[in-house]
């Protein structure tokens, strides 16, 4: 697999699938203690977390200490130390051994700036597996919204793959570094989880047992383990999956044996009818993208569909931070022959005046469509006011909104 996948330096304990199963599963065998509960922030560690923490330290080889964020280590004790080897009599070597393997592939990767890296295929991999970060939930945890891909099994090589998968995983990661930054300068509890909602209501997605096992292989380590489960333990909050169809309730059954049961545990699943999950996670509809029902940008080339009468309806678009300025492109849908009139405002949050950009009838026949941008700051609301110019009573408007940076 490349520069994410050639043999590490230094000798692990298993060396495919079947001796890391046996290897992880000597720590099953041992009864485990009550559940651990852990304060979100790591500021707040018991005196149980500390002296583990300390013990995982005297662990980690010399050579690579420096490649070690606090924050990394404290994922490490509380997923493995403290919660899935908690019962085995080495759990401290176990946190250990994993730990000292993942720092080793990131200095190998060179992790720091492989965010950053031109991958080949990249656009290719956003278009069939669309992804963005939207906002956060209501105590500042990150949201990464995400669309369930389509089929993507001959369309790159396992290792284009799966280096592309590690670098949404590294996007991710820097992009909590950032949010758990500003939570601090601002008095804030940091928090190291995301959570994760994973829309299945598009029609390019592609369910099956296929597209699940190959998504699977994609984050394989040779060793037998998943890179996205063992080398980024204690990330994920809560997934909430969405619009999901009745057939993915029968693949989830399949899909959950891929996991560690405790992060199964944390997905719930829903139909159409997952606002009251949303809520329930804290997650406000500024967090979600409009493609869902929120007022955040989709992920980037995925247009949002608004449905057209000859009343007068809008739909709002709410900038997010770190975004200066904010693209878009209005087409009708291709099967329509209406011609629309769609205004588009920029309400400030700074004055709270509301200016009007653009006013224009967008016609049918015309698949160049309306585009246009604006400078914005944090808070800003983009505002789409439309309605039918025809006789025909309805027909699709497709608002296809940049507000990069997608991954800041």
């Amino acid at each position: 697999m490349g520069e994410a996948a050639e043999a590490v330096s230094m000798e692990a304990p298993f060396h495919d699938e079947a001796s890391f199963k046996a290897w992880n599963g000597e720590a099953s065998k041992h009864k485990h203690p009550p559940k651990t509960v852990y304060p979100k922030d790591r500021d707040d560690a018991t005196e149980e977390e500390k002296e583990l923490t300390e013990k995982v330290r005297g662990e980690v080889k010399p050579e690579l200490k420096d490649l070690m964020t606090e924050d990394m280590l404290t994922r490490f004790v509380r997923g493995y130390a403290m919660r899935s080897w908690a019962g085995a009599p080495d759990r401290v070597e176990r946190t250990g051994i994993i730990l000292n393997l993942a720092l080793d592939w990131r200095k190998r990767i060179g992790a720091d700036t492989f965010a950053e890296k031109e991958l080949p295929k990249r656009d290719e991999w956003d278009r069939l597996w669309p992804q963005t970060l939207p906002g956060q939930d209501n105590v500042g945890r990150v949201i990464m919204y995400s669309v369930w891909p389509a089929d993507m099994q001959n369309k790159f090589t396992m290792e284009e793959a799966h280096n592309l998968h590690i670098q949404d995983m590294i996007r991710l990661e820097k992009a909590k570094a950032k949010a758990n930054e500003k939570l601090k300068a601002e008095g804030k509890k940091g928090n190291h989880h995301h959570t994760l909602v994973l829309d299945l209501g598009h029609d390019n997605s592609e369910l099956s047992r296929a597209m699940l096992k190959y998504m699977k292989e994609v984050t394989m380590d040779p060793r037998g383990f998943s890179i996205t489960q063992y080398f980024f333990p204690d990330v994920l909050e809560k997934g909430i999956v969405i619009n999901a169809p009745f057939l993915f309730r029968a693949l989830w059954a399949f899909g959950k044996l891929f996991m560690e049961a405790d992060t199964a545990q944390k997905y719930s699943i829903s139909g159409g009818d997952y606002k009251h999950a949303l809520d329930e996670a804290g997650i406000p509809l500024s967090a979600i993208s409009m493609c869902s029902g929120g007022t955040a940008p989709n992920p980037q080339g995925m247009p949002t569909k608004l449905a057209v009468t000859r009343e007068l309806q809008e739909k709002k678009l709410v900038v997010s931070s770190g975004c200066t300025k904010v693209s878009w492109k209005v087409t009708c849908n291709k099967t329509s022959d209406p011609d629309f009139s769609i205004s588009i405002y920029i309400k400030k949050k700074s004055d709270g005046t509301e200016q009007e950009i653009k006013t224009e009838v967008v016609q049918g026949s015309n698949q160049e469509g309306v585009k246009g941008s604006v400078d914005t700051a944090e808070g800003d609301e983009i505002i789409f006011k439309y309605k039918s110019e025809s006789r025909k009573s309805h027909g699709n408007l497709l608002v296809d909104v940049e507000e990069p940076p997608m991954w800041s």
